[in-house]
């Protein structure tokens, strides 16, 4: 089974059903998560018509911190016939593997994404007054791209400066970028 890391928590990540020869009431089963390393990440509840066990996401993925998961899960009759409580057991176990897709993810920045920077009247043309950083949190690290008049910056970190332009007397001409990703 695979699940996107954007899948929000409660998403139905698949189904699985235990086969039993039995019909009718004596067919329901019941599921659980007994081990594995996504018991925490992961849930599972019995369908209504109690023959499938339903994954779930409990806690939000993330590829880049762990791309797979397993699970051992074990299905078992609901109705046990104690005339035949001795021919048992009436559960079985499985190991359900479940992959983490990657998405691309959009740049992070270095801190907030507001800025706020004071700058002396007297600073000379071109003094670089704050550098703003991103990264791109994804592991295949694609390239972070970004445009100012002048000056190209790309990689898989990428510092935007932010320059004095011009006279800085009550209406200063400095700016700050935006960043594009590719």
């Amino acid at each position: 089974m695979s699940v996107p890391e954007t899948a929000p928590v409660g998403s139905v990540v698949g189904r699985i059903r235990a086969k039993d020869r039995d019909i009718g009431i004596n067919a329901e089963m019941t599921y659980s998560i007994i081990d594995g390393d996504g018991r925490d990440t992961f849930g599972i509840s019995t369908d209504p018509s109690n023959l499938f066990g339903v994954i779930t996401i409990k806690k939000p993925l993330n590829f880049e911190s762990k791309a797979s998961y397993t699970l051992k899960i074990e299905g078992g009759n609901t109705h046990l016939d104690h005339r035949f409580i001795d021919k048992g057991p009436f559960s079985h176990v499985t190991i359900v593997h479940v992959s983490v897709e990657d998405v691309n993810e959009p740049p992070e920045f270095d801190s907030t994404a507001s800025y706020y920077m004071e700058v002396p009247e007297n600073a000379k043309v071109g003094t670089v007054i704050k550098t703003i950083s991103a990264r791109d949190p994804d592991a295949a690290n694609n390239s972070i791209r970004g445009f100012l008049p002048r000056h190209w910056c790309a990689g898989q970190g990428c510092s935007f400066p932010a320059y004095h332009g011009g006279n800085m007397d009550r209406s200063p001409s400095w700016f700050l970028p935006e960043a594009r990703t590719a």
